[in-house]
């Protein structure tokens, strides 16, 4: 069945298959919600992020119940820079899935939502009680608990950063994006998770000024001097602010 055939395909990430399956299954006017969910996440991954929207609305069209599909549209949300619009949907799903939600799906939204909270997006006071607690986020905490250690803070990082390069937002955004994300992990302590983000930004465009005076700054904060110099060296004129920041360390 070419029902079947979708999930096989969708297990093993075949994902351009699973749309070309999906469009023979529409053909046959057959509206299978977790085949439309298959197709909307295929979409995602490929990076079409304007059919993978479109399909996930027509899933919930016909299942409006369906969590996994609602997870994805986190996912779309954020992928959007639109954080409140995600946040909601996250309580949406975990208020309406109680007793349904798997470990797998609480562990992908801990994963897509923990960046946010380190960087300051979600805190103790955010109007997200369900989120909240997802997270750890109690009274008196600034951030995510400490059992997100430096591991899965980086590998959180290099998700986040995989999102926005696979992205189609213009290069600028994606320098935005980036430095964002490095410096939530910087305000958290994480200064190798920021490190990699700048890193890749830099790689976009190594002559990027904001980029190279966060990194500056960041190398300062690690206590590396002679990194700091190279950095700044490559910047298009000595900035004071910096050059004093050095001197004082």
């Amino acid at each position: 069945m070419i029902q079947e055939d979708i999930q096989k395909f969708l297990h093993e990430e075949e994902y351009s298959e699973v749309i070309n399956k999906l469009a023979e299954l529409i053909q046959q006017k057959c509206y299978h919600e977790e085949s439309m969910y298959a197709g909307a996440y295929s979409y995602y991954k490929l990076g079409d992020y304007k059919r993978a929207t479109d399909w996930v609305n027509n899933t919930l069209a016909y299942a409006p119940q369906h969590l996994a599909v609602r997870i994805l549209l986190v996912r779309l949300c954020l992928q959007d820079n639109r954080i409140d619009e995600a946040l909601q949907v996250a309580e949406y799903v975990l208020e309406h899935g109680k007793g349904f939600l798997k470990d797998n799906h609480l562990s992908e939204l801990r994963e897509i939502l923990t960046p946010y909270a380190e960087m300051g997006a979600i805190t103790e006071t955010s109007d997200y009680p369900a989120v909240r607690r997802l997270l750890h986020l109690e009274a008196g905490d600034a951030a995510v608990t400490q059992a997100a250690d430096s591991d899965v803070g980086m590998s959180n990082a290099k998700d986040s950063c995989g999102q926005v390069l696979a992205s189609a937002k213009p290069l600028l955004e994606k320098m935005r994006m980036l430095n964002t994300f490095a410096a939530g992990y910087y305000v958290s302590d994480n200064k190798e998770a920021a490190e990699y983000l700048l890193a890749e930004a830099l790689k976009l465009d190594c002559g990027h000024q904001g980029t190279l005076r966060n990194m500056v700054m960041l190398q300062i904060a690690k206590g590396d001097k002679d990194r700091a110099q190279e950095f700044m060296s490559m910047m298009d004129m000595p900035d004071f602010v910096l050059l004093d920041c050095l001197q004082r360390s």
